[in-house]
């Protein structure tokens, strides 16, 4: 089983209370329900990414698969960006200034994407 097992409760509504909503450009989470091209798949995302769509975020399962010229102007219009670790974090090179990153890192990979930004 490559998925993240955990014995806690999880975490998941208490971040996504915590997420910003009601801003005028929303959020995007960047999901991994849809599968993942590097198969690390996160045991449960199903969960996070629910909670976060109550809280009205768009919830994009594959960004890899979303052309840039669509994308790009999407995360440029938001006021907060979520998700996993990974490639698909990346993009929060478009945000606008000011945004908030949440970054859920599962498999504890050192990542320094908040010096992009």
């Amino acid at each position: 089983d490559s998925g993240i097992t955990n014995s806690s409760p999880s975490p998941a509504p208490s971040v996504a209370a915590r997420a910003p909503c009601g801003c005028a450009g929303g959020g995007i989470f960047l999901g991994r329900s849809g599968g993942t091209r590097n198969t690390r798949p996160v045991k449960g995302a199903e969960h996070l990414e629910a909670a976060f769509r109550q809280r009205g975020f768009e919830v994009v399962d594959d960004a890899g698969a979303v052309p840039l010229q669509e994308l790009a102007p999407r995360i440029h219009g938001i006021c907060c960006l979520a998700g996993f670790a990974g490639t698909a974090m990346a993009n929060l090179i478009f945000l606008p200034p000011g945004a908030t990153v949440i970054e859920f890192n599962p498999y504890m990979m050192y990542a320094n994407f908040w010096q992009w930004s």
